[in-house]
């Protein structure tokens, strides 16, 4: 479950943006997994702006609140990284 929001830099139909999402759920990068909530600030562009579908390609950079135990012993780590999203809003 995540809930985001962003702010258009344009009035035009293609923009670019910034960001940012919240997120909750259950993840696992390799090691037992665990379930808590991720912040992720974005950058985006966004073609479509004026209509009823649009289309958006994102970079983000997620860390998790929350740490993960590893599968074969040693510290429990606190995941974080790049994301690419590609999708379409209607």
């Amino acid at each position: 479950m995540a809930l985001g929001a962003y702010y258009p830099f344009l009035r035009t139909d293609f923009t670019p943006y910034v960001g940012g999402k919240v997120k909750y759920g259950y993840f696992s990068y390799g090691g037992n997994g665990s379930a808590g909530v991720a912040l992720e600030p974005t950058f985006g562009m966004l073609l479509g702006r004026t209509s009823s579908v649009q289309i958006r390609a994102e970079l983000g950079y997620f860390v998790d609140t929350f740490s993960e135990d590893p599968k074969l012993g040693g510290d429990a780590r606190v995941s974080h990284g790049l994301e690419l999203t590609v999708g379409l809003g209607f």
